[in-house]
């Protein structure tokens, strides 16, 4: 997938996307699992430039060596998740 920006904040989904994944990401990974979940259950994805402004308060935390680690914890996690979805799916496919 080529994806600009994916953890820009302004995003619009349909709601039946929702209704038909179960999300496990409760970290910085979230936008990613949406995407890939989305995508690989047939979902198109179009993108929309938007502006970028400077911050105006608040501080960032993408550089905390914290919130990284668990970033890639969960990208392994949702790898494997997936992969095994992916392959039950296909297994039962072929079973019919």
């Amino acid at each position: 997938m080529k994806i600009r920006d994916i953890d820009c904040a302004f995003k619009l989904y349909k709601r039946e996307i929702f209704d038909s994944i179960k999300l496990s990401s409760a970290g910085a990974l979230i936008d990613a699992e949406i995407l890939a979940r989305a995508v690989r259950r047939g979902y198109t994805v179009t993108q929309k430039g938007v502006h970028h402004y400077p911050r105006m308060a608040g501080a960032q935390t993408g550089a905390n060596l914290r919130v990284i680690l668990r970033a890639f914890k969960e990208l392994f996690k949702l790898h494997r998740e997936i992969r095994r979805t992916s392959d039950e799916r296909r297994a039962t496919s072929d079973e019919l």
